[in-house]
């Protein structure tokens, strides 16, 4: 019941999260208002308006906060790799984990990337080398040691399809879930 539930709520998440984004750039903007206007791009306008928005260091510690919000969720900017992200409570301490090499919480989360991404290797989140390369277009990841039975289902390939729902570290401490939800990938790409 709670793996139907969960993909009845993905499934609601992704239609509500169709826009057309360009291409992530590795930009991480100066300017307080740029800043802001990049990571609102994250995730869907009801759901980032309302977010707090912060910068983040290379350890994911929010170094400043840009905007208090009144929902669950938080928004910022990947510092290695340009990339907006929305997240709410328990993926920020995913985020943490995984930014300072820690263990990743227990528990699940969800985390919006509607900007896309611009790559990581497929293989591990550390690795330094473009081997099993991965550039997601827009997509949402469930995230957390709680997603790994409704993500035994799904493709674990080194190098997947990310126009399909696939594994993102098949195998790692933080393998989560990727679902896009690009409806025309030309656009994105």
């Amino acid at each position: 019941m709670t793996r139907l539930y969960l993909l009845a709520s993905v499934a609601l998440l992704a239609s509500s999260a169709f826009a057309i984004t360009p291409k992530a750039t590795k930009d991480v903007p100066k300017d307080k208002d740029a800043y802001i206007a990049k990571t609102l791009t994250a995730a869907p306008g009801a759901v980032s308006k309302n977010a707090t928005i912060v910068r983040v260091n290379e350890t994911f510690d929010v170094t400043e906060t840009l905007q208090k919000g009144t929902n669950n969720f938080t928004c910022g900017i990947e510092p290695d790799s340009g990339n907006p992200f929305c997240a709410d409570e328990y993926s920020m301490r995913w985020y943490k984990a995984a930014y300072s090499s820690g263990e990743p919480p227990p528990g699940f989360g969800l985390a919006y990337m509607q900007g896309g991404d611009t790559g990581i290797s497929n293989h591990d989140p550390a690795a330094t080398d473009h081997s099993h390369w991965v550039e997601a277009p827009q997509h949402i990841m469930l995230l957390g040691p709680g997603v790994k039975e409704l993500a035994a289902s799904y493709p674990r390939k080194l190098d997947p399809d990310p126009m399909q729902p696939f594994v993102m570290f098949p195998g790692h401490k933080l393998e989560h879930l990727m679902i896009p939800v690009d409806r025309e990938p030309s656009r994105t790409q």
